[in-house]
């Protein structure tokens, strides 16, 4: 009895497994590929200075990868996959130290968007 409860549980797991490859899933948990992605391409500056600042967490709304800007204050969002064409969204900076800034953005398919974000001193 318990040699079939297992090999039913294995049955399962493999159907359900077979069908997340099948099926697969959007990668960014949000977003279609119906309306394709689009880039981002950004820099983060202070606001008192205009110096580049670094090691600045990343977010959008709606979410996707979290990013980090380089050394010279960039960032890349290699891709965002969009719920429309064009599409707003929000791209959120943070560091500590700094004052949370945000940033609203109109991203369309096949596009690189840019974007300049500059952060204020606590």
């Amino acid at each position: 009895m318990r040699l079939l409860k297992i090999k039913y549980l294995m049955i399962l797991f493999f159907i359900f497994f077979a069908a997340m490859i099948i099926f697969g899933c959007d990668p960014s948990g949000l977003g279609s590929a119906d309306y394709g992605s689009a880039q981002i391409n950004g820099y983060v500056m202070d606001a008192f200075n205009n110096n580049a600042i670094n090691d600045v967490t990343i977010f959008t709304y709606p979410p996707s990868d979290s990013v980090t800007t380089s050394e010279n204050g960039s960032f890349f969002i290699y891709k965002f996959y969009l719920n429309s064409n064009p599409q707003e969204i929000m791209i959120i900076a943070e560091k500590p130290g700094y004052q949370t800034a945000q940033v609203k953005l109109n991203v369309h398919t096949d596009e690189t968007a840019n974007v300049t974000i500059q952060m204020v001193h606590k």
